[in-house]
Order: C-alpha cells, then structure tokens, then sequence
C-alpha cells in the first residue's frame, strides 16, 4: 500500500491445530444453522474451510494486524490517519483504533512481546496470506 504517510504494519499468524480449527468452524455452522440465519453464502464458506482444513489444504490460526501512523505534529497525524483508514475502508477492510488497547497494539510489534497482540481473530491461513496484499 502506497501512500503519501509514514507507517509500519505488522501482522502475526499462529496456526491452530486441526482439531481446534475444526471445532472452531463447526461451532460457528452449528450457530449460522440454529439461527436460521440468511446468509446462504457464508454458511456454504465455511463449510467449504471446514472440508478444505479437513483435507489439509488450509490451516487456520490467531492473527492480528496493526498500523501505526508517525506524524511531526497532532495535527498531521490526524490528516495522515484519516488518509489511511478511507483508504482502507475502500478496500473493504474494518478499521478499529486503539484505545485502551495503544499500549499493547504498539509493543506487540516487538520480538519477544508476542502475547500482548489484541484483538486476535481467526482466520485462514489463505486468508492471512491474501492480507499481505494491503501492506
């Protein structure tokens, strides 16, 4: 991603082990289905990750991705924050700021700080590697 601003991504990817992605996915088909939930499409997905992990074709795992943005002023920032996250939301991406969380958003780009990554999600290990497209 190319733009007129100063920032580092990082992201991290650590896989699950097949049994947890499993029970993870059949948890979330058993939800969508008790719901009756309309979302055909999704339902079809993850059954699809469900046989694709079964298999051994994919993994999933625990990620997390943060962007920091460096400024010369608080008024910079601003600008150079807004730039990043519409560019990112045009992408389809879902933008959420630290705030309680700064602290250990920031550290967890450190080696050695691996556990302090929030705001962990699951997500395919095809899926993690698509991501690296935005950075």
């Amino acid at each position: 991603m190319y733009l007129p601003v100063e920032y580092v991504v990082t992201s991290s990817f650590t896989a699950m082990d097949k049994q947890s992605a499993i029970k993870a996915l059949d948890d979330q088909i058993d939800k969508l289905e008790m719901t009756d939930d309309a979302a055909k499409s999704l339902l079809a997905d993850l059954k699809v990750g469900l046989d694709m992990v079964s298999s051994g074709y994919i993994s999933f795992g625990k990620s997390h991705q943060t962007l920091v943005v460096f400024a010369d002023s608080p008024e910079r920032l601003v600008k150079d924050t807004n730039i990043v996250t519409s560019t990112l939301e045009d992408l389809g991406l879902i933008v959420t700021y630290s705030t309680l969380s700064l602290g250990a958003a920031y550290f967890a780009q450190l080696p050695g700080n691996y556990t302090l990554r929030p705001r962990l999600s699951t997500l395919s290990s095809l899926n993690f590697a698509e991501m690296g497209k935005f950075s």
